[in-house]
Parts: C-alpha cells; structure tokens; sequence
C-alpha cells in the first residue's frame, strides 16, 4: 500500500468516526427522545444532520471508485436529495449515504468505531431513560392488550418518543455488540444478554424488538451447537439472500388479502398477534396510490396519527416507487457483500432484521439497523 494510500485511509477513518458518533448522539437525543418537547432544538438538530451528511459526502468522494462506481452514487444520492426535498425528512438520505460508504478490506477500524459507538449508545439511552425517570423529559403512554390473558397492560416510553423507539435501540445494541463480538461471545454472554431482553420486555412491553432480538441471540447459540455448519448453510441460502424482496411480497399480500370476521377467523387471530398491524397495512394500502415519489401518509382511521409499522409498506407508500426500489437494491448488495466474505454473523443479523421490516417502519434507519451503515469494499483481481 502507497503511503499516500494510508494516509487517504487514516483521513476516512478519522472522518467517519466522527460522522458516525455525531449521527448516533443526533438520533438518540433529537429524534428517538422527547427532549423537542421541553426545549426548542429545531436550529441543533438540522446543524447535526447538515454536519453528518458533510461528513458522509467527504468519505464518499475521497473513495476510489470506477467510473460505473461514481455513477452508481450519484443515482442513489440523487434518488436520496430528491426524497429530501419532497418530505423535509433525512431518514432516507442518511440510509443511502450511508449504504454507499465503503470501507477498506484490509481496515479494521469499524471494529474500532463499534466499541466505541456502543459506549456511546449505553450512555446516551441511560442519559434519556433517567431524564425520563424523574420526570425531566416527559414520557409516551400507551396500552396493550394481552394475547394470553386479555389484560391491558400500560407502557411507558421512558423519555423516548414511543416504547417501540426505546425497544428498536435496544434491539440495535443486541444487534451491534453480536457483530463485534461474533464467535468470541460466550454462552454466559448470551444467557445475561436474554435476561437483558427479558427484563427490557417486562418494563416496556416491545414485542417486535423483543423477538427479533431473542431470534438473533438463538441464532449465535445455534452458531456455537453441533449443528452449526447447517445452519451457516442457510444463512448463505439464496432464500436469504432474497428476504428482503420476500418480505415485500409477504407485506402486500397480507395486506390485500386481510379479512376482518368476528374475532375468532385466523385473520383476526394474526391481527390480534400483531397488535392490529395486519388491519392498519389493508388501510394504508386500501386508501393511497403508488407513485414513484414521496406522498404523505394520511392518519389511521379517527386516531388522528401516522402507524405504519412495516418497513416495505412505509417505503412504498411514503417515500415511493423509486426509494423502495432503490433500499431493496441496496440491502441486496450488502447481502451479497456479506455473502462473499463468508460473514455469517452478519448474514444473521442481516437477515434478522428482514424480519423486523414486517413490524416495524424503522429497519433502514442507519442508528438501528448498524449493518447498514457500511459496506466492505471488494478487493480487485
């Protein structure tokens, strides 16, 4: 490697590092927590969002590419500022330039910026959970009913803006500290990591994050079992590969095809499961249009919010034809990045969090879906 090279390599590191931390403080406190409601930080939060996409555009261009390369980011960018400029919304724009960085294959500085990402993340989430607590920042109420018992159990956000918020970070921490550690993570760590889950679950109540999460840490125990060479076999299954473009084609058809009975039909039994989602898809579905740029998602029925928690159905509807497209040809290349490099555990978290797009809006957001956020960069034969 040419010492002009290395020292190329050391300035994108040291740029994304800092991009990287600044995005994880920016979400954390301005848009998963509800400090907007005791103060004004409208001016803050948009310099933090303007500092972060400088810093991702910097990487970006200070990385060789070929010219199909640079054409290639330059659709997605366009395709990500055009979604900007209809909604007033970053989310997506971040996913994209984030989805286009590429880091070195001989660096293992991402490793570096996990460990200190998660510390940061621990903090931050205890910073919010204790605002919250004595009441500083003001908490999100709300219910859920029981599948087993019927009971009506209330939830709390903490200071987040919503439960399902709070669970998705812890979801992303579960999610960041199995990357990092992969094979290195003892049964002991799985066993405190499950306790963790459970005792998130019993204060929060966040099934969707709860799952995916208990789904992830199973799959690292199946990973250390007897059977782990079939279950590394899956994993670089075509079937996985795809699940991103199955969850899609899962998310239309049991939107189209949900019927409501009496309560007591298998339609019913999923919706009542899946805390109502199966009937609020038939209703975003049934009253809006496809169009291939962003439009605005109407309220659900007389609550007087936006509740479309499905990340395919969200993407489609809100952000449009092109961006769907667009997060599904992104999230294939990254399976297909990991699939090369034989990177099983971040095939299965990959994978995990396919399944956490059919019950949440919020899988490509960079701050909780963490695999999205870079992209090893292939070594040229």
């Amino acid at each position: 490697m040419s010492e002009y090279q290395s020292s190329n390599e050391n300035v994108v590191s040291l740029v994304y590092g800092i991009c990287f931390y600044t995005y994880t403080i920016s979400y954390i406190l301005f848009s998963a927590s509800n400090i907007n409601q005791i103060t004004s930080i409208g001016a803050i939060a948009t310099a933090f969002n303007f500092f972060c996409i400088a810093c991702l555009i910097v990487v970006i261009l200070m990385t060789p590419k070929s010219f199909i390369g640079w054409l290639e980011f330059s659709v997605c960018a366009a395709i990500g500022f055009l979604t900007y400029m209809y909604t007033g919304e970053s989310i997506f724009l971040f996913f994209v330039l984030f989805c286009c960085v590429e880091i070195p294959e001989n660096s293992n500085y991402m490793h570096a910026i996990f460990r200190r990402d998660i510390l940061v993340r621990i903090f931050l989430i205890l910073f919010v959970l204790v605002l919250g607590l004595i009441n500083v920042i003001p908490s999100t109420s709300s219910v859920r009913m029981m599948i087993s018992s019927g009971a009506v159990v209330a939830r709390s956000s903490f200071g987040f803006a919503h439960p399902n918020v709070l669970g998705a970070l812890f979801l992303s921490l579960i999610a960041e500290w199995t990357y990092l550690r992969k094979e290195k993570m003892t049964i002991l760590e799985i066993a405190f990591l499950l306790f963790m889950v459970f005792i998130e679950n019993e204060f929060i109540n966040v099934r969707s994050s709860t799952i995916i999460a208990v789904f992830i840490l199973i799959g690292v125990f199946l990973l250390k079992a007897p059977i782990s060479m079939k279950i590394k076999r899956i994993l670089q299954s075509n079937l996985i590969l795809y699940a991103y473009v199955l969850g899609l084609v899962i998310s239309i058809f049991i939107a189209n095809s949900y019927v409501a009975g009496n309560g007591m039909t298998i339609w019913d039994r999923l919706n009542k499961l899946f805390s109502g989602r199966i009937g609020i898809f038939q209703f975003y579905l049934s009253n809006m249009h496809f169009s291939l740029f962003p439009q605005q998602l109407p309220t659900y029925e007389l609550t007087g919010e936006t509740a479309l928690d499905n990340t395919y159905l969200y993407l489609l509807l809100h952000f449009g034809l092109l961006a769907l497209v667009l997060f599904q040809i992104l999230v294939l290349v990254k399976g297909i990045n990991l699939r090369k490099r034989n990177d099983i555990y971040g095939l299965l978290i990959w994978f995990s969090f396919s399944l956490f797009s059919l019950m949440e809006g919020s899988a490509f957001y960079p701050a909780i879906n963490i695999l999205l956020t870079f992209r090893i960069k292939e070594r040229k034969k």
